[in-house]
């Protein structure tokens, strides 16, 4: 059966929020102790052409893998890609998710992104049912799904691009109808508040790649859930909620109600923020949970931080780069020092228990440092990553990364299960000569051979080995270096 994901590929990327180190900090954050990651068994139900699985795959080869999708193609693909790696621990089957058979294994990790809302009930439940009968006993699933009450207002347009296409059935023609049908109302709406927000649903229609829009906004099922009733499905197969992969949106919120539990405050907050998509986080409802997070709860994780401190103003406050264009001001001593401290250590981290200290500032300290998880301005860890502090004389760069590059990808995966776009030809060059085969000399070399050979200007190869040290600070910075 050929499916819409094979009539129009869709462009899969690694998704950190899923990574299991991810899940089970969260986990033991909440109080259960989750499996290790460095020997766990994951499935991914819709896992595409492998982007996000293989990845993870790759970097915990004592852990085993199993990813399973409907579409042909992206089952194809993944197969010839993790093939091309190598990778014995890892396995793709095309199959429906309602007649899938688990063949009595459990898995410790379960991840489902960008399905959930996308298929009909029965699929749904049957999503649900797998995690219900699959999931170890202390196992952590993944579901993500557009959220209501935000999904409103991008309801409108869906609904408005469905029906003006209701008639076509060739994708292309599809979506050059779906934006020529927003443009044209963008033209007609007035000034009025809620026409205004109309506009910026179809201006977002109109800038969305094709794989997003047919896959999304065109999809014939795409149904958005309250947090409440994404609960009470995962309740009704013995699966209880245990936060949100995206933890800031789970405390950084003021009471909304001075009584209401913690589920009516999160689905308080989602009205205030407008939400529009959740990646939910489950567990069997037989486990125990803890929401209050002590300093023991730090016992055992790791802590790091990419951030990057700007000079100390004369008012003593200072600010930190996080990247993606966000960034963080204080003047609290204490967040200036701990990040200053794992700004120095990157990618290095720490024991995350040492930063709070102990006797009477133990609380204050804690509480601020999950501010900063919630911030994403410190990472926290259950184990210490494969990750280089210090480039060696011969660098080496990522296997996989390098095999992506060879495979005439741009957007490599590094070691923290993010994506790094490389724009040039040279900083693709250099990763792909650093196979731990040649000295700092060699590199520089090969760069400059490589512009006189026509591959780059000369002055701009010459400008980059001139300063490799610096090149290769930013690529081990990147995480794509390997000790």
């Amino acid at each position: 059966m050929t499916t819409s994901y094979d009539e129009v590929t869709y462009a899969s990327t690694p998704k950190p929020q899923t990574q299991p180190d991810r899940l089970a900090t969260l986990a033991r954050l909440h109080g259960m102790d989750s499996p290790p990651t460095d020997r766990c068994r994951v499935l991914e139900i819709g896992c595409g052409d492998g982007s996000n699985l293989i990845p993870l795959a790759f970097c915990e080869p004592g852990s085993r893998f199993t990813g399973i999708d409907l579409a042909h193609t992206a089952i194809n693909a993944a197969r010839a890609f993790s093939s091309g790696l190598g990778l014995a621990n890892i396995e793709f089957t095309h199959a429906d998710v309602s007649d899938w058979d688990a063949a009595g294994r459990e898995f410790d990790y379960i991840i489902v992104h960008g399905v959930y809302s996308w298929v009909p009930p029965a699929a749904r439940e049957a999503i649900l049912a797998i995690c219900a009968s699959t999931l170890s006993p202390n196992g952590v699933a993944y579901i993500s799904y557009n959220a209501l009450p935000g999904c409103h207002f991008r309801r409108y347009i869906w609904d408005l691009v469905r029906f003006h296409t209701r008639a076509i059935t060739d994708p292309r023609e599809k979506m050059t109808e779906a934006r020529a049908i927003a443009r044209q109302m963008m033209e007609r709406l007035g000034d009025h508040p809620h026409q205004l927000a109309i506009k910026e649903e179809c201006k977002t229609l109109l800038e969305a790649d094709d794989w997003l829009l047919f896959h999304d906004d065109l999809a014939e099922v795409n149904t958005p859930f309250h947090l409440s009733e994404f609960v009470d499905a995962a309740s009704r197969h013995s699966l209880q909620y245990l936060c949100d992969a995206e933890f800031e949106r789970d405390c950084i919120r003021s009471p909304f109600l001075e009584h209401a539990d913690w589920l009516a405050e999160l689905e308080y907050f989602d009205y205030c923020v407008g939400r529009r998509f959740r990646s939910s986080l489950l567990c069997r409802s037989s486990a125990t949970l803890n929401r209050d997070i002590g300093p023991d709860r730090l016992e055992g994780l790791f802590a790091a931080s990419p951030a990057v401190p700007e000079p100390e103003q004369p008012d003593g406050a200072r600010k930190f780069i996080l990247g993606e264009e966000k960034s963080l001001s204080t003047n609290h001593p204490f967040v200036k020092q701990v990040l200053c401290d794992l700004a120095a250590r990157w990618p290095g981290c720490v024991p995350a228990a040492s930063l709070i200290g102990q006797g009477d500032q133990a609380g204050a300290s804690l509480n601020t440092l999950i501010r900063l998880y919630a911030a994403k301005a410190v990472e926290l860890r259950t184990r210490v990553p494969r990750l280089v502090e210090t480039v060696s004389e011969r660098p080496v760069s990522s296997a996989l990364a390098r095999f992506q590059l060879a495979r005439g990808r741009n957007m490599v995966t590094n070691q923290r299960h993010t994506a790094v776009e490389l724009t040039d030809e040279l900083s693709r060059r250099l990763l792909m000569l650093m196979d731990g085969s040649r000295d700092r000399a060699a590199l520089s070399a090969a760069l400059s051979s490589a512009a006189e050979g026509g591959a780059a200007p000369r002055d701009l190869a010459c400008k980059i080995a001139e300063k490799l040290d610096e090149n290769l600070a930013l690529t081990a910075r990147l995480c794509l270096l390997v000790g």
